[in-house]
């Protein structure tokens, strides 16, 4: 498995890709639903994790998506990144 963690533009990306036997168009367009589990996972998870991310994701205003590149699973996690707002130190400083 492999991570990536990287600032693109106003968005802090996250890439999470495995190599196991990725999923079927059909898989991938189910992925995110709750409870789902592939047919080659071979999992003995409860199918809950991908829509947890997915749900967390469309809360914080982010992006979630799954890629299958031939062997392997790509997640990819498109956060918003917080703007600096300017402090005002003389402000800070008065009693």
């Amino acid at each position: 498995m492999d991570i990536r963690v990287e600032r693109d533009g106003d968005e802090l990306r996250v890439d999470v890709q495995d190599n196991g036997p990725g999923m079927t168009p059909d898989e991938l367009a189910r992925a995110c639903e709750p409870f789902f589990r592939g047919q080659a996972s071979g999992a003995t998870g409860s199918g809950l994790g991908l829509a947890i991310v997915s749900d967390a994701a469309r809360t914080m205003k982010a992006s979630f998506t799954l890629t299958c590149q031939g062997a392997g699973l790509l997640a990819t996690l498109r956060l918003p990144m917080a703007r600096a707002h300017p402090v005002d130190t003389a402000a800070a400083r008065r009693p």
